[in-house]
This record gives C-alpha cells, sequence and structure tokens, in this order.
C-alpha cells in the first residue's frame, strides 16, 4: 500500500508537467457529463409531463381520423349527436367543444417571432380544468377580445404577459390574465372565448376537439370504446386525455433520442480517443522514470493502479466541472420542444436528477478507464531495458 501512495504521489506531482494532456480528458470528460445530463434532463422532463399532463377521467375526442387538434374537425350537428352519446351513456357528464389553431406573434420590436397554440373554450372547458386558476390579472368577459395566457408561456415570453396586445385573425386582442392549471400541457397555450375567435378565423360553427368529462376512470374507458364503435360512421379518435397527451409527448421524447443518442456516441468516441492520445503521451514521456521504478522493485501493479487512480481522478475532477456547468447554465431554465402533432410548443423545467448525475460520472470514468487501457499495458509489458534506452 505504501508503495502505491508513493507511485501515485510521484504521478499527481508530474501532472503539472503533462497540463495540455490532463485539458484534454477534462474538457472531454466535462463535454460528455453536460451532455447526458442535458439530454437526459429532456427525458425526465418530458416524463414529468406525462404525470400531469391530463386526467383518466376525460376524454379528448377528435374528428377527421386524426391523431392531432390542427386537422380535426366537427360540424355542430356532429357535436350535438356525440353529446346526446355520451349523455345516453355516463351520468353527470360534461361535454365541451373547443377551438385550436396556432399563430405566429411577435414582440413590439418584431424582433421575436414564435407560433403559439390557441384555444377558444367556453364556461363547460374550464369546468373540464384541474385546478385552474388566474395567477395574476382576471378571467377574460364574454363578448370582448380578451385573452388569457398559461404561466409557462408568460414565464418564456414576458411580452406576452398582462395588458400586452396581440393581432388574432385581423383583429387586436389584449391579454388581461395569466393562468395556472395541473394540465401542464394548457400552460403554454393562450385562451379566448370561443364563439369570438371562432368570429376572428372565419370558423364559422366548426370546432377543432371535444372534451368530455366523466365520473371516473372506469366510465371514461367505457365511453371511449362506445365512441371508437361510432368511427366508422364519422371517422372518430376518441381517447383519454391521459392517454392522448402520453402518445405526443412520447414522440418528443423519441425525437430527443434520436439527437442524443448519436451525440452522447461521438462525445463517448471522443473522450475514449483524447484519454488513449493523452495517456500515451503521459506515459510515453514518463517511461525512463516508469522502468527506473520498475527495476527498484514496484510492481506494474502498483504503477499501472497508479496511473489508472490519476486518470479516473482528472476524469471526475472533469465530470464535477460538467455538473456544474449543468446546474449553472440549466437549473433555473425552462427547456422547449416543439410539438410535431398540435405544431405548438411544450414549455417545462430542466430536471437534473441525482441518478443521471451518477451515470454521467460513471459513464466518463468507464470511458477513460478503457481509453487508457492500451497505452498503460504496452507501456509497462516493455522490457526495462529497452523502456530505459528509448526514454
Amino acid at each position: 500500500m505504501k508503495l502505491l501512495l508513493n507511485c501515485l504521489l510521484l504521478d499527481i506531482k508530474s501532472l503539472a508537467q503533462r497540463r495540455y494532456e490532463v485539458a484534454s480528458i477534462l474538457i472531454c470528460s466535462a463535454s460528455l457529463t453536460l451532455i447526458i445530463l442535458v439530454f437526459s434532463s429532456l427525458r425526465v422532463g418530458l416524463s414529468g409531463v406525462i404525470e400531469t399532463a391530463g386526467s383518466d377521467k376525460q376524454l379528448i375526442l377528435l374528428g377527421n381520423g386524426s391523431e392531432s387538434e390542427v386537422i380535426s374537425s366537427f360540424s355542430l350537428q356532429q357535436v350535438e349527436q356525440l353529446k346526446t352519446l355520451i349523455n345516453a351513456n355516463s351520468r353527470n357528464s360534461i361535454v365541451a367543444s373547443e377551438l385550436f389553431t396556432n399563430i405566429r406573434v411577435a414582440d413590439a420590436a418584431k424582433h421575436e417571432v414564435q407560433v403559439v397554440a390557441v384555444r377558444g373554450v367556453s364556461d363547460d372547458s374550464l369546468k373540464l380544468r384541474n385546478h385552474f386558476s388566474i395567477q395574476s390579472g382576471r378571467m377574460f368577459s364574454s363578448g370582448r377580445r380578451e385573452l388569457i395566457v398559461g404561466d409557462k408561456l408568460v414565464s418564456r415570453f414576458p411580452w406576452l404577459g398582462l395588458n400586452q396586445k396581440i393581432t388574432l385573425g385581423s383583429l387586436e386582442w389584449t391579454i388581461v390574465g395569466v393562468f395556472a392549471t395541473t394540465e401542464t400541457v394548457a400552460e403554454s397555450e393562450v385562451w379566448g372565448e370561443i364563439s369570438l375567435l371562432q368570429d376572428a378565423y372565419n370558423r364559422g360553427a366548426i370546432f377543432q376537439s371535444i372534451r368530455v368529462g366523466v365520473e371516473d376512470a372506469a366510465n371514461a374507458q367505457a365511453i371511449v370504446n362506445i365512441l371508437n364503435q361510432e368511427n366508422n360512421r364519422i371517422n372518430l379518435v376518441a381517447k383519454t386525455q391521459r392517454h392522448y397527451y402520453a402518445g405526443q409527448i412520447d414522440e418528443m421524447i423519441q425525437f430527443v433520442d434520436i439527437i442524443a443518442i448519436p451525440s452522447i456516441i461521438i462525445l463517448i468516441l471522443a473522450t475514449g480517443f483524447s484519454t488513449l492520445q493523452s495517456m500515451h503521451t503521459m506515459i510515453e514521456a514518463r517511461q525512463r522514470e516508469t522502468a527506473v521504478l520498475r527495476a527498484i522493485g514496484f510492481s506494474s501493479l502498483n504503477l499501472a493502479t497508479s496511473i489508472y487512480s490519476v486518470t479516473i481522478l482528472i476524469s471526475i475532477a472533469g465530470s464535477v466541472v460538467g455538473i456544474l456547468l449543468t446546474l449553472g447554465i440549466f437549473l433555473q431554465s425552462k427547456a422547449v420542444i416543439l410539438n410535431h402533432l398540435s405544431l405548438s410548443e411544450v414549455v417545462f423545467p430542466f430536471s437534473i436528477t441525482w441518478q443521471s448525475a451518477l451515470i454521467a460520472v460513471l459513464t466518463a470514468i468507464t470511458i477513460a478507464f478503457v481509453g487508457g487501457l492500451p497505452p498503460t499495458f504496452i507501456s509497462l509489458n516493455r522490457s526495462i531495458v529497452t523502456a530505459i534506452r528509448k526514454g
């Protein structure tokens, strides 16, 4: 043990002479850790959205056989037929038809243009939103061109805050309130009175979706089964709210994976190659010293363990830097991912967990260990005489 500690001390003292190699391992380990944490935080954050996105006691109905509100539509006659069918099979149900569209809005200076989801709602729509509340300002007034905005949208775009004006259709509307609800996806939307929005977009008596609230999850599933039997007649898609949002968010998670997996693989290869090259340079520069240590009684095992210990310490230091950078940059940030089905954005907080940090650190250590194996093995199996001559 004493010999091992002496070897380790010598290796640590020599790091000052190998600052470029040390910096290379540090930077690669930090970059790998940061990328793993960012993508895992996106996955965890999106998974958290699923948990609060909807209810098993509520349904979403879409027309035209669509999976998206953007291209779904119902006529007033279809809405009334579905209301009759639902009320005949469920007591105390609430049925609310809604308008949904996307708009491009910009700040006053026209410097920032964003696609924002706009939803036309009624009193019944609000009854179906769990724990709906106005956080600031007030509710829009019936018959007036007023809007309320989800708090996650306002936190990202302050120019969509209280008393701001935006154009919908060809008319100017005023934002009078900021709302929150446990249906987190809705907090990235702008809401207004459905009849006024239908007029603004010349939709007439056309609706994009129908929301249904029933007594319990079992009743909800029974209604889904009944409504899906109507599919051949009106090309209807009926899902529980949780199932509907989970499907959309799963697609977003898959999109994150498509970007994350190649990025992480590239960084793993880069970190492994950097470690291999840096370790080779460090070991070759000290091969005479290593040979002398072996000649005076230091075992190859002690020397290898010492070299690897230093490499792992550097990798851990790089990972800590990566974790601190991630926390500093993203801890208070909001992540934004485009929902390809609704063509609108979903805003959610980064969720950096200790499990993700541990996985990132262990990955960096493993890559450093594997990358350092070839040069260490070659150096310590070289004959002492050859090593002294080459050194």
